[in-house]
């Protein structure tokens, strides 16, 4: 009985030792969680517009660099919450954007890119895990070099855009 109680002081330390990561407030929009922030509450990162050029084969984002920024090696939690509930392994994809004539430029078959299995230059590997109810943890290769990548849905019609700057 003394074993078991230890066990579980020893499980709910754990536990409290990990800040809780909150569900996010709306649905199908992506969150990180502010690390600045005693609270480590989460922030909204702002939905961008693709504009996709067929003829030239290039899905592009205005601006040559994202709102939203993140320290190398210092990328927050991502988290987002689908109102639909579970999603497959594949809703989100992850893309390495390269700023050009002052846009963020990624080729149309990276864009289309579904499987793990096949691999396309720009497309990055992207890791779903559940957590809470309805929200996904995002979870990027930890070593992403600075640049400029966006996370959209299976359509590409909402696209989430952030840059990683070097230290």
């Amino acid at each position: 009985m003394r074993f078991l109680f230890v066990c579980l002081l020893a499980l709910a330390g754990s536990a409290l030792a990990q800040p809780a990561l909150p569900e996010p407030p709306v649905y199908a929009l992506l969150h990180y969680q502010d690390q600045s922030a005693s609270s480590g509450k989460l922030e909204p990162i702002p939905r961008e517009g693709v504009q996709v050029n067929t003829r030239k084969g290039q899905a592009r984002l205005k601006g040559e660099q994202a709102k939203v920024r993140f320290r190398h090696r210092a990328l927050p939690p991502l988290v987002i919450a689908y109102a639909q509930g579970p999603a497959p392994a594949w809703y989100a994809r992850m893309y390495r954007m390269e700023p050009r004539d002052g846009q963020r430029v990624t080729a149309l078959g990276v864009w289309s890119y579904v499987t793990a299995k096949k691999s396309e230059p720009g497309a990055i590997p992207l890791k779903m895990e559940r957590y809470g109810k309805l929200s996904y943890r995002l979870i990027p290769p930890p070593d992403l070099p600075p640049g400029e990548y966006a996370i959209t849905n299976p359509g590409g019609n909402a696209v989430y855009a952030f840059g990683v700057d070097p230290q």
